[in-house]
């Protein structure tokens, strides 16, 4: 058992796999995403709606957020 919150969260992360819900996404569509996100004039709720319109019914605007801040592939 962890003895400060420090260990516990080092404990925590060391049991966790990685994984996001934009990883379920094809690389062309991740980037194409990842782009328009980058010029500040297409927004998260617009990507979902997009999304959406393509059948990816689970996105959200939190979930498009994760592609915010994550790299490039």
């Amino acid at each position: 058992m962890a003895s400060s919150l420090k260990d516990f969260a080092e404990e925590r992360q060391a049991g966790r796999t990685l994984w996001a819900w934009h990883m379920t996404l094809g690389d062309d569509l991740y980037n194409e995403i990842w782009d328009a996100l980058q010029d500040e004039k297409i927004g998260a709720r617009t990507v979902v709606l997009w999304l959406r319109s393509l059948g990816h019914t689970d996105v959200t605007d939190g979930k498009i957020k994760t592609i915010q801040r994550a790299k490039r592939r």
